[in-house]
């Protein structure tokens, strides 16, 4: 009797467990720079389920952005940049970070900082849904990133990037 109820108790910690790992997380492309072909990728990665929390989804993918992933050799946002808020309006994910994302030598070269915001565009939105970007830092429109990034716009997904 007694092996019979510690069966049941394992069983259903094992029922648990799967239903936890089916709900609260999510498999969610996140989007990637292959710098040699001028292209972005996309790679599957395990996130905090976005139906749940978005907030919580797109900081844990802020931390996978923040550095090289994968195939990757670069990072999509500067190093140590912050998600201060997140939300959704009208098919667009407005994304406010922290002054970070303001690193002058990250945007540097046009043709990589485009990669980089297309890269995070994609990312953010297979992560809400949505159709476009538009960024914030500190709550208000960034300056042109580097100098020459124009983001007072949403950014719309440039699907000509897209590793084929």
């Amino acid at each position: 009797m007694r092996k019979l109820l510690l069966l049941i108790i394992l069983i259903s910690l094992i029922a648990v467990a799967i239903v936890i790992n089916f709900v609260v997380f999510a498999n969610v492309n996140l989007y990637f720079i292959d710098i040699p072909n001028g292209t972005i990728f996309p790679q599957t990665v395990k996130l905090f389920n976005p139906k749940i929390s978005l907030r919580l989804s797109t900081q844990h993918a802020i931390r996978y952005l923040n550095s090289p992933y994968g195939k990757s050799k670069v990072n999509v946002l500067p190093k140590n940049t912050k998600l201060k808020g997140i939300r959704v309006n009208n098919s667009t994910v407005i994304a406010d970070f922290d002054e970070e994302f303001l690193n002058a030598e990250h945007w540097s070269g046009s043709d990589i900082a485009y990669l980089r915001l297309q890269a995070l565009a994609y990312s953010l939105t297979s992560i809400c849904g949505a159709k476009r970007l538009k960024i914030l830092v500190n709550g208000k429109t960034p300056p042109p990133l580097g100098g020459h990034e124009d983001v007072s716009k949403p950014i719309e997904l440039d699907q000509s990037l897209l590793r084929r």
